[in-house]
């Protein structure tokens, strides 16, 4: 901690990095807005994602089992990456933490054929904890949607902010702190009520969705020769989250694996 003391916070806090973060609100901001749009899309369609293309890539040149190796997941490409800049390794467990879950409940989708040749546990880590970081950083720096053009100047910024504030959130915000202990502890303790938050809202949207596709169905003439024709298929599938939230059953949900990583790595079988 000496050259956190000495020389990386003091250089952080001049280049404006923040001295507090509200850690415990970041699931809620994730779960909002146009950062809970992208993480969307980008689980949607990966290939948005230029974390993805870049695993995708790095993946293709030296093999799965060897990109998945401690040596690789050790490099400074792969640490500045995954380290969500100046939220540090805190902030990382606590994305890493609420991703997890939301697949678990499935209120996320990760298709396998998708996101291949990642596994759901590298996807989140290496995509999804990237993005979510420059969502994050893109809010902080004043962001909260508009054109095009001004949306990719914002993310260009967050980006840089990003990759050059990655040292700082490691010496800062560090998940085995007391501060980190704590947070954790509240995320865990709350969980349940987080799941019923999230599954409860899914269900109001698949409802009024539904409602839509009801209210274009009266609407619109029976004709074969129609977008719609005469075959129900596209409504049934219309209804299918919507029903598989109403049929789901209650069933114990065990604790998930820690998401503390080695200090020299960010290693994905730790989280398998």
């Amino acid at each position: 901690m000496h050259r956190a003391e000495t020389k990386t916070l003091p250089l952080g806090w001049r280049a404006g990095y923040p001295k507090e973060l509200d850690f415990e609100n970041i699931d809620g901001r994730l779960e909002e807005g146009f950062i809970r749009d992208r993480i969307a899309r980008v689980a949607n369609s990966p290939t948005t994602s230029k974390f993805f293309r870049r695993a995708q890539r790095n993946v293709d040149l030296i093999g799965l089992t060897r990109w998945q190796s401690l040596t690789a997941q050790s490099s400074d490409e792969v640490l500045s990456t995954a380290t969500p800049g100046y939220y540090g390794d805190l902030g990382r467990a606590i994305i890493i933490h609420h991703f997890q879950h939301l697949v678990k409940w499935k209120l996320l989708t990760l298709r396998a054929d998708k996101i291949q040749p990642l596994s759901s546990t590298d996807f989140i880590i290496h995509v999804l904890v990237p993005e979510a970081a420059i969502l994050l950083i893109m809010q902080d720096q004043g962001w909260e949607g508009g054109a095009a053009a001004d949306r990719e100047a914002a993310r260009a910024k967050a980006m840089d902010t990003h990759r050059q504030s990655g040292e700082y959130g490691r010496a800062a915000f560090r998940e085995e702190s007391a501060q980190g202990r704590e947070v954790l502890s509240h995320l865990e303790a709350t969980l349940e009520e987080k799941r019923r938050r999230l599954e409860r809202r899914a269900r109001e949207e698949a409802e009024v969705h539904r409602l839509q596709v009801i209210e274009v169905l009266s609407s619109d003439p029976v004709d074969p020769s129609s977008d719609y024709g005469d075959d129900p298929t596209w409504l049934n599938n219309a209804f299918e989250a919507y029903e598989a939230l109403n049929s789901k059953e209650a069933t114990p949900r065990p604790r998930l694996p820690s998401t503390k990583l080695p200090r020299t790595a960010l290693h994905s079988s730790q989280y398998r």
